[in-house]
């Protein structure tokens, strides 16, 4: 059995970023924290560098079976339960990256190859925590998002997936290959309609992930699937403030079609 979520301590962290009008600074009590960091919700807030970020990414990635990550995915898309289902994203951010030191290009302060800021800085765990409860992540190629998904994701029991996520995939895969050739992303999502429990947000995040697992990728950019690309590498269209989607299927578009090369590879249990 999978075990729940303290749901107290869930409706602290919710509470402290979120309310009916989207993001917000919420007001919690000390104490209210401190219960939600007994329950593994909240964090105090850590500071982080580019070269420890890349030798716990490098970690992390050993220790994890990939049908492990792949299984979660899928159960995820019944239950609903969406911290199972930012780990395939975040793997597949991680799943090629090469150790390397802080790389400087034209902007001296992230590297050129993972984006990663070189010094220490601050980062809020609790709302990284947020954002994977409620969506499912929102940028998996963050890469301290992906070392600590993935270090969360190593705690928890995932069951087996039933008949209904099977069926929820190969639909899902079915819809997107039926899209016309000009189709977007905008239309992934809008396919995805009544084919899981889900709202707008966490389908978005749900392609979002497809596309760093190479099921959903531009034929004419660099990807995740076969090899890291450079943070330099990964260009975005002309107005990227015009657009929430991430890289790369922001470039997909129906003419790209399904890489089933990608869905056998991370779920085989399909065919």
């Amino acid at each position: 059995m999978s075990e729940s979520i303290d749901r107290v301590a869930r409706e602290i962290l919710f509470r402290k970023y979120w309310n009916a009008k989207g993001w917000t600074n919420g007001t919690i009590t000390q104490a209210e924290f401190e219960y939600a960091k007994r329950a593994g919700l909240m964090f105090d807030r850590v500071d982080v560098s580019h070269d420890a970020v890349i030798e716990r990414a490098l970690k992390i990635r050993g220790t994890l079976a990939l049908e492990r990550v792949a299984r979660a995915f899928l159960c995820s898309l019944s239950s609903r339960r969406l911290d199972w289902r930012s780990a395939l994203g975040s793997y597949s951010a991680v799943f090629h990256l090469p150790a390397h030191r802080f790389m400087s290009t034209s902007n001296p302060f992230t590297c050129g190859v993972c984006g990663q800021f070189d010094d220490s800085r601050a980062v809020d765990v609790s709302v990284l925590n947020f954002q994977r409860l409620k969506w499912g992540g929102v940028h998996h190629e963050d890469l301290y998002y992906a070392v600590q998904d993935l270090e969360w994701f190593a705690a928890l029991e995932v069951p087996a997936p039933n008949e209904r996520d099977l069926n929820v995939l190969s639909t899902a895969l079915a819809k997107f290959a039926n899209l016309p050739a000009d189709a977007g992303p905008a239309e992934l999502e809008k396919s995805l309609r009544g084919v899981l429990p889900s709202n707008r947000s966490e389908r978005r995040i749900l392609i979002q992930i497809l596309g760093l697992a190479g099921i959903l990728i531009p034929k004419t950019r660099p990807t995740f699937w076969k090899e890291y690309p450079l943070k330099t590498d990964r260009e975005f269209p002309h107005k990227p403030w015009k657009t929430d989607w991430s890289y790369p299927v922001v470039w997909w578009r129906g003419a790209d079609g399904i890489n089933r090369d990608a869905v056998a590879f991370w779920f085989p249990m399909l065919s």
